[in-house]
Parts: C-alpha cells; sequence; structure tokens
C-alpha cells in the first residue's frame, strides 16, 4: 500500500469521525461548559499523541544513527584486530627484507672491493 493510499483513509476516517461527533454534538443536550471542557481535552489527547509520534520518530532516528556509527566502529576494530593478529607475518616479512637489503649491500661492496688488475694478472690469478 502507498503512502498516498495509507493518507487518504486516514483521512477518510478522520472525517468520518468528525461528521460522528458533529451529530452526536447536536443531539447533546448537556450543558455549553462540558461539551468545552471535553472537547478541550481530546484536543489535549490529540496533541500528546502527536508529540508522542514525534517523540518516537525522534528515538527511531537515534537510534539509527547509533547502531550505524557502532558498525563503523567495529569495522574499524576488525581491521585492527587483522592487523594485530599477522604482527608475526608483517615483523618476518620485514625481516626478511632487511637481510636481504644488507647481504646484497654486502656482495656489492666485497665485488668492488676487488683491486683491479690487468688481463693477464687475472688469467694467471695474480701470480704475474
Amino acid at each position: 500500500m502507498t503512502t498516498r493510499s495509507e493518507a487518504r483513509k486516514k483521512s477518510e476516517a478522520h472525517e468520518k469521525a468528525q461528521e460522528a461527533h458533529a451529530k452526536d454534538e447536536s443531539k447533546d443536550d448537556r450543558p455549553a461548559p462540558l461539551r468545552v471542557a471535553e472537547a478541550g481535552a481530546r484536543s489535549a489527547g490529540e496533541a500528546g499523541k502527536r508529540a508522542g509520534r514525534a517523540a518516537a520518530s525522534r528515538w527511531e532516528t537515534g537510534q539509527r544513527a547509533v547502531v550505524s556509527t557502532a558498525h563503523r566502529a567495529a569495522s574499524g576494530v576488525g581491521t585492527a584486530w587483522t592487523a594485530v593478529r599477522h604482527h608475526k607475518v608483517a615483523a618476518a616479512g620485514t625481516a626478511v627484507g632487511v637481510v636481504g637489503l644488507a647481504g646484497g649491500a654486502f656482495a656489492l661492496g666485497r665485488a668492488r672491493a676487488r683491486a683491479h688488475a690487468g688481463p693477464l694478472t687475472r688469467l694467471t690469478g695474480g701470480r704475474i
């Protein structure tokens, strides 16, 4: 059911209730102050209902905001927990990278530290 049809049905029901109330008032032989007091009490009751509905809608909006914030916080905690859980793997990967870098630098340094010799010296192994 669409919101328009719901609104239309509500307004029709409200109009019927007002018509029935008007018929009751025309038959009513009670004193006018009593009828006025009853009408005031009825309108105060309707205002209270409207205020209750407004408060309920605000409450629901607040609930949705809290749930949304909690969901975001939980997903952030999940990400942090994944990082903590895998910290050993990350540390091992970092260590392997540092050792590889140091080993490569050592190998390059050793190759550069060799004395430069001519082709004949290299061929004879340094004897000539």
